[in-house]
């Protein structure tokens, strides 16, 4: 039972975005599902994101370039939630980490995708 217990925390935080919403959690905001606080422009860079991902399905060179842009978006998020919650601006980290889950999303779509076309870097 306590190994358990421990493999979660471990797995929380050692995760960035898991991580995030952890302490969100500890400041008692749980992120709900529904995108109401997200603006049209953000929705628009996530389809366009997506709409490129469904463009470049037969393009290594291009999936490795969007697996680079994501991941560069991503350590970019790490490094303002972090500095969010170094200065106590939980709001700005809720912000962040909203944006962050979407950036995961398109993380694990691209990861799937690479390993579906055994793309190996």
């Amino acid at each position: 039972m306590l190994s358990s217990l421990v493999n979660k925390a471990y797995s929380t935080l050692s995760h960035p975005l898991k991580r995030g919403l952890y302490m969100l959690k500890l400041n008692d905001i749980i992120i709900s599902e529904e995108t109401d606080n997200l603006n049209a422009e953000f929705l628009m860079e996530i389809m366009e994101k997506n709409e490129e991902i469904e463009d470049a399905l037969n393009n290594e060179e291009q999936i490795k370039k969007l697996v680079e842009e994501n991941e560069s978006v991503l350590n970019e998020l790490i490094i303002q939630v972090s500095n969010a919650f170094r200065q106590k601006d939980i709001k700005k980290a809720e912000s962040l980490l909203i944006k962050m889950k979407y950036y995961d999303t398109i993380h694990n779509r691209l990861k799937k995708l690479k390993h579906d076309l055994g793309i190996i870097e």
